[in-house]
């Protein structure tokens, strides 16, 4: 009786959060909304009054392994990947191996990117688990609450029997936790010797379930790897089919056939100039989205060359992390006065409209370069 009044009384009070979020917020026109990428299911405005309960007593509003699960999914991907990943061609195809996994949950999935430093392997690996979410997995949102990530690098000194103990415990309970939404990404698998990638064979669909928990099929989870093969320019010049040989290759080589059996991987190529230009408005956009409140940053094709200039020395190498880190060092410090000049004088700048009726279709700020060469943030 005790828990039922007050799972009760946790519902009348989510409720009534809800009708004052509704009357206070749901109703004003949010330009943010049409223009930054949805954030999870259950921080998103547009949620119906339904999932804000669910939500509000910590479940998912959608279930795993539904038409809408997956239909949730595929869309938020698809968008994602139009929207923040350039240049790489392979993307479509990501796009539908993880509807494959929706559809047919207990056939191992397990997707390898691979190539040079700052290539968007990660960022991939990200956009797919903020795509799976219906929360946020960690404070600055850049995976979603159904996504384990585990680092290569992560586990160093640990012998192998000491790493299986640790990662096997940590792979069991999220797969207990997620059966059916559950992603796992291991960042930098090149850095595991092959005893400890051993370790992982039913993560690489060599088998189910680990030896220790036979109740738990570990199949179902969609696993993703990126390593830095081909990295130190050694893929530039190269085709994508060139790319997935040599790849390939190496992975064998390290880790031998029967462990690539069940891998697709997936070529990723270095960056060019074009798409380092497409990349800065990308991470400007981003940079807008992120901020509070959110702004509609927009940037002229000016700025945009000024700020590839500045990473050509880095480009070879770095790609687009070079791209990406110029872009937040320059856009985000202007964001940074801009905001610090608004919270001192409220009534000097409007970033986000007041009055609920803006127009969506006009940036709120723009990114320039001034008459001296530099560049500049008018709003």
């Amino acid at each position: 009786m005790r828990s039922f009044l007050i799972t009760a009384l946790s519902i009348v009070c989510v409720c009534l959060a809800c009708i004052v979020y509704v009357e206070t917020v749901g109703s004003r026109l949010d330009c943010t909304a049409l223009y930054c990428p949805a954030p999870p299911l259950c921080d998103q405005a547009t949620r119906t009054f339904s999932q804000r309960v669910v939500c509000g007593l910590g479940k998912s509003p959608l279930k795993p392994g539904s038409k809408e699960f997956r239909a949730y999914v595929v869309t938020r991907l698809h968008g994602f990947v139009k929207e923040s990943l350039k240049g790489q061609l392979m993307a479509p195809a990501v796009v539908e191996m993880v509807e494959y996994k929706l559809h047919h949950p207990y056939e191992p999935m397990v997707l390898h990117f691979a190539g040079d430093n700052g290539v968007g392997k990660t960022r991939l690996a990200e956009l797919i688990s903020l795509a799976y979410g219906q929360r946020c997995g960690d404070e600055l949102c850049t995976v979603g609450d159904s996504t384990l990530v585990l680092s290569g690098t992560g586990y160093d000194g640990l012998s192998t029997a000491e790493f299986r103990k640790a990662v096997v415990e940590l792979v069991t309970r999220h797969a207990r936790r997620h059966p059916r939404d559950g992603v796992v990404v291991i960042n930098e698998l090149s850095s595991l010797e092959p005893g400890k990638v051993r370790v992982l064979l039913p993560l690489l669909g060599r088998a189910s379930e680990f030896p220790e928990h036979f109740d738990v099929k570990i199949s179902t989870q969609l696993v993703v790897l990126t390593t830095d093969f081909g990295r130190e320019g050694r893929t530039r010049g190269k085709g994508l089919s060139e790319m997935r040989s040599f790849i390939n290759s190496e992975f064998t080589d390290l880790y031998s056939a029967q462990f690539a059996s069940h891998v697709r991987t997936l070529p990723f190529l270095p960056i060019s100039l074009d798409t380092a230009g497409e990349i800065v408005r990308v991470v400007a956009k981003e940079i807008g989205c992120s901020a509070t409140p959110p702004v509609r940053l927009a940037i002229t094709d000016t700025a945009v060359l000024w700020l590839v200039e500045k990473t050509k020395g880095s480009l070879a190498v770095e790609n687009g992390r070079a791209v990406a880190q110029e872009t937040k060092l320059h856009v985000g410090s202007l964001m940074e006065r801009l905001q610090a000049d608004e919270a001192s004088h409220p009534s000097s700048k409007t970033l986000r409209p007041r009055d609920g009726a803006a127009n969506c279709s006009v940036p709120a700020c723009n990114i320039y370069v001034d008459d001296g060469g530099q560049i500049g943030l008018a709003c």
